[in-house]
């Protein structure tokens, strides 16, 4: 049998203001008890995720075939054992993280380390009273918080083709602040799609990854929720308009954003392109 939450029809509750961490993310619930299941996957869906609840073992892997879920909280199910389903998941998903969920209030340290090693990501308690820390969990493994961009930081992935800048001292008619205003249009645009928490990493790791061929943007500044401040969105020179090699920095910035952001919505680059049809400030980043 297969259950969907919100009424429990797989749609999202409307996130409270504030605190779709999670959302656009799917995250499947494999539980048979519905007292286990119906709390975390309200509490879940009002952090903004979509949720699914699968009670059977065939309903659990023609869901995870046919949804792709970011995130599988793994339960009891009838004449299954857990290990052993959580085994086959990732035999046939290998990049679906798991997280066991303990009937019980205290998670037994001996059995959360071994499973720990068995390749689960976490081992939470069900019981209600540590649903904040199951969201915190859940929310941690959707979205890790990067480190500090590094000077050793190393590329994780082929850089992004840029038209050959012929004068890259060469000023623009682009001001700093006015860069400061697109970026930030292109973030308010994406919290349509992703929790503000996912678009600050987002933005950070795009800007790790393009850091040793394009240095100019360790100058620019994103907070963890996908902002450019104004005070220090630029902290770098004092010229107040875009040189032609920190325009370009900058749009091969967007651009592998935008490949993130399609890791979970595959069309968004053309999302984008269509709003900023109609919004000048920040289309000249696209």
């Amino acid at each position: 049998m297969l259950s969907f939450v919100s009424s429990f029809a797989c749609s999202k509750l409307p996130p409270m203001v504030g605190t779709s961490t999670l959302h656009n993310q799917i995250i499947l619930i494999a539980e048979m008890n519905e007292r286990v299941y119906k709390p975390i996957a309200t509490q879940l869906t009002r952090a903004g995720a979509v949720v699914c609840v699968s009670e059977t073992r065939q309903a659990l892997l023609k869901e995870c075939d046919r949804r792709h879920p970011q995130l599988l909280l793994l339960g009891t199910l009838p004449h299954t054992n857990s290990l052993d389903l959580f085994r086959q998941c990732r035999d046939f998903w290998q990049d679906l993280p798991v997280v066991l969920l303990a009937h019980q209030p205290l998670v037994n340290d001996y059995f959360r380390d071994w499973a720990l090693k068995q390749g689960v990501r976490a081992v939470l308690s069900s019981y209600v009273q540590h649903l904040a820390q199951l969201q915190a969990t859940v929310q941690d493994i959707l979205f890790p918080l990067l480190e500090p961009v590094a000077a050793t930081a190393k590329r994780t992935m082929p850089p992004t083709p840029i038209p050959v800048v012929t004068n890259p001292a060469k000023g623009t008619d682009i001001s700093r602040a006015r860069a400061i205003i697109a970026l930030n249009q292109i973030s308010e645009f994406s919290q349509k799609y992703f929790g503000n928490l996912a678009i600050g990493n987002y933005w950070r790791k795009a800007q790790q990854t393009l850091q040793s061929e394009h240095p100019l943007l360790d100058f620019w500044v994103v907070d963890h929720w996908g902002s450019f401040d104004p005070e220090q969105g630029a902290i770098a020179s004092p010229e107040p308009h875009l040189s032609q090699a920190e325009l370009q920095s900058l749009k091969v910035w967007v651009a592998t954003f935008t490949q993130e952001c399609e890791r979970i919505v595959v069309d968004f680059a053309q999302l984008l392109r269509q709003y900023a049809l109609s919004e000048a400030d920040c289309r000249f980043l696209l």
